[in-house]
């Protein structure tokens, strides 16, 4: 935020943004960044306008005091395996424009004022550095800082201290901590990252830190996939994925997307929220630090961990937006949520779809309107998941008593809750995620016999007729069977052939043809219509086949 000073020689006085005391989301507050950061770019870059040379983002992971205070089996992990890992997935993914010398980080001031050289987009501090500068919760070391550079007034300004060989052969520095800090409080709170130096030429983010909290910390193998994905994450929001960074964002020239001041920085700051306001041509709607649940579900950028989280090519787009960065859209995973739903989907409230679909006799899909339970007989109905890999349960539950809406986050878009009749709400977030077919079993993991006993009190139950593996699927039965089962699937010259637990492949022509189930297994007869789905939601190859009324299926 720019203050009012003394212009002096091309010199510009002026106070540092500062922000309010809480912080939302991943934002990190205005005070906390550092911005002009010099680094001297590639000599296929020396300014925004000029062509630029895209190659693999390299992170560095400096690990604090306290990552090397963990327990040893904890610290292992997260040196030799979660860090390493969810950074190399990043670097994997994305390019950069690189810069040739070490990346050097500016020091924080003694006051909220600084000295701007324009011409330059050189800074000094007014009257003084501070002795430590941190990143989140780590004291960035001496060796990564600038000598400090300070003015007494706008013509008498000096170095002092010595300055840091810098971090050479990386293009961001990722600070990583494990504190228990205020923030680690919240059950749900897993780890959490910000950016909090950015540099002169383009404004794109250097440094960043994530903190894992130490009590979400495990080494168990479902935690660590969890872990996994959460600090995949966090990180992006270091790298460019953060409301705080929307209006530093630049076309693929390089020129801002959001009007500058003639300092360079955005023209309006708000102090509501503590970040710059971006342009309405830099983004058309309201965005926050992550995706609406509503709208992505298991995109992994949503607000919200949702069970197998993807990075689709929508994440990767907003991050070549940014400018910054040059995707390697190959790399994209596969957003199933919404696919070939429409405008109506995208734009409209969920409670508005589910209630259209059920005044057409059409089930709500992909939400859900089915109570998860009721306290007494019903568990629920399963069902299938929209890419039919496996079975799910809706996550509705019942209020006893009147529920009461609060819109504690004035971002939230008002239509985006599901206005669903009585007191029906969805079991989690309430205004975050609507109504959903959650996942609980899947086909492809090996589920223990632990966690089987946990979730069923019949094992036999669950499996019979059954079959788990690679080439499952899960179909839907018409009654009796009033659930979804796992089966096999095949696709032979345009047709899916679908079976269950050892028995023949049986044809499906069309979808919701019946493929009749008749067998004994262990000692009890069971007996069921497999409602064929369309081919092409599992074969790549389908034939135009004519309606039959003959018997598909055994006797």
């Amino acid at each position: 935020m720019d203050g009012i000073g003394l212009s002096v020689r091309g010199h510009r006085k002026k106070e540092e943004g500062q922000g309010p005391d809480d912080v939302r989301g991943q934002n990190p507050r205005a005070e906390d960044v550092l911005l002009e950061v010099p680094i001297e770019p590639s000599r296929t870059r020396r300014s925004p306008k000029s062509s630029t040379v895209f190659e693999p983002l390299r992170i560095y992971l400096h690990y604090d005091e306290s990552v090397l205070n963990l327990p040893t089996e904890k610290q292992l992990f997260v040196n030799s395996s979660l860090l390493p890992e969810a950074a190399g997935y990043w670097e994997d993914v994305l390019r950069v424009a690189r810069t040739e010398a070490p990346i050097r980080l500016r020091r924080k001031c003694t006051s909220s004022f600084y000295y701007y050289r324009n011409e330059k987009k050189t800074v000094a501090c007014d009257r003084g550095c501070r002795a430590e500068t941190n990143c989140g919760e780590t004291i960035i070391p001496a060796d990564h800082l600038l000598q400090c550079s300070y003015c007494l007034t706008s013509d008498d300004c000096y170095t002092s201290g010595e300055q840091g060989e810098g971090v050479k052969d990386a293009d961001f520095i990722l600070y990583v901590t494990a504190i228990s800090t205020k923030r680690c409080d919240s059950v749900d709170t897993l780890a959490y990252a910000a950016h909090c130096q950015q540099e002169a030429l383009l404004d794109r983010p250097v440094a960043g830190y994530v903190n894992l909290c130490p009590s979400a910390l495990s080494t168990h193998r479902h935690d660590r996939e969890i872990l996994f994905s959460t600090v995949k994450h966090e990180i992006l929001h270091a790298l460019g994925f953060s409301v705080g960074l929307y209006a530093f964002f630049r076309d693929e020239n390089g020129k801002p997307r959001t009007k500058r001041n003639r300092y360079g920085k955005p023209i309006s700051f708000n102090k509501e929220f503590g970040y710059y306001d971006w342009d309405r041509n830099t983004i058309t709607t309201v965005l926050r630090d992550d995706w609406w649940t509503g709208e992505g579900k298991n995109e992994a950028m949503t607000g919200t961990h949702t069970q197998n989280p993807v990075y689709s090519r929508m994440t990767l787009a907003l991050l070549e937006d940014s400018g910054w960065y040059k995707p390697n859209y190959e790399k994209a995973e596969e957003l199933h949520w919404g696919r070939k739903l429409g405008c109506d989907f995208a734009k409209k409230s969920c409670g508005e779809w589910i209630n259209n679909k059920i005044g057409k006799g059409e089930l709500p899909t992909p939400f859900c309107n089915e109570i998860k339970h009721d306290g007494q007989k019903s568990l629920g109905v399963a069902r299938c998941t929209s890419q039919r890999d496996s079975l799910a349960i809706c996550n509705l539950v019942p209020y006893k008593k009147e529920f009461q809406w609060k819109l504690p986050n004035s971002t939230i878009r008002q239509d985006s809750r599901c206005e669903l009749e009585g007191n029906n709400r969805d079991g989690e977030d309430i205004l975050e995620v609507p109504p959903l077919n959650l996942t609980y079993l899947n086909y492809k993991k090996k589920v223990s016999k632990e966690l089987i006993q946990q979730k069923c009190k019949n094992i036999q139950e669950l499996f019979r007729i059954q079959v788990y593996g690679t080439s499952s699927r899960c179909f839907d039965f018409k009654q009796p069977w009033r659930e979804r089962k796992c089966g096999r699937h095949s696709c032979q010259n345009g047709t899916l052939y679908v079976a269950v637990h050892d028995s023949n492949f049986y044809p499906c022509y069309y979808a919701g043809q019946h493929v009749h189930i008749r067998r004994i297994t262990d000692g009890w007869l069971r007996e069921g219509i497999i409602v064929c789905p369309a081919c092409d939601e599992f074969c790549s190859q389908c034939k135009e086949h004519e309606k039959t009324n003959n018997y598909i299926g055994n006797y």
